[in-house]
């Protein structure tokens, strides 16, 4: 299996008031993959299951409004493209994930920016997202199981953290992520 993938990402922040700044980004995503294929002396056959991205484009953009010099509000929306490495029961790849995400959350800094913290709300949505195959109870011929690709996965929920300096060399931190996962029947 061999899987070449390149990509290009740029950001700007704009300041467009005091206390607001607007971020926008893109990534643009080139990729390729194939399966080399050999008999069982080890001489090469063919290239099967060949995969070509070009060119793909995913924005992004966000806004984080300063409410307080040590309090912020922020929201960020931003396209998903997302090659995967699972093959169908025709030992076909899957297609990349596509969708979105849309967040909004708080930041804060609290005793002299010794601790942060912060909570966000999000929603994930995704097409071809791959799930295992459950009708198929053989392996491929690699010996992985096959997959398929599942529109309209959707998880939402939320996640917070907090992470602060205990010394001049430490620092810790904990987090709790909660979601809702739900997916079309396959």
């Amino acid at each position: 299996h061999v899987t070449q993938q390149t990509g290009l990402y740029t950001s700007a922040r704009w300041r467009v008031a005091d206390a607001l700044s607007v971020l926008t980004g893109v990534r643009v995503t080139n990729g390729h993959r194939h399966n080399d294929n050999f008999n069982t002396a080890g001489v090469y056959l063919n290239k099967t299951a060949v995969q070509d991205e070009t060119n793909r484009i995913t924005p992004f953009v966000g806004a984080v409004y300063d409410i307080t010099p040590t309090v912020s509000a922020y929201t960020s929306y931003t396209r998903i493209f997302n090659p995967q490495n699972y093959k169908d029961r025709n030992n076909e790849p899957l297609s990349p994930v596509v969708g979105s995400n849309a967040e909004v959350g708080l930041k804060t800094d609290l005793f002299d920016r010794r601790l942060q913290a912060h909570f966000a709300v999000f929603q994930t949505v995704q097409d071809n997202y791959g799930v295992r195959d459950s009708a198929i109870l053989t392996p491929l011929p690699d010996g992985s199981f096959p997959y398929t690709a599942v529109d309209g996965t959707q998880a939402e929920g939320f996640e917070m953290e907090i992470s602060g300096k205990v010394n001049a060399s430490w620092r810790i931190s904990a987090g709790l992520t909660n979601a809702k996962v739900t997916r079309a029947a396959t």
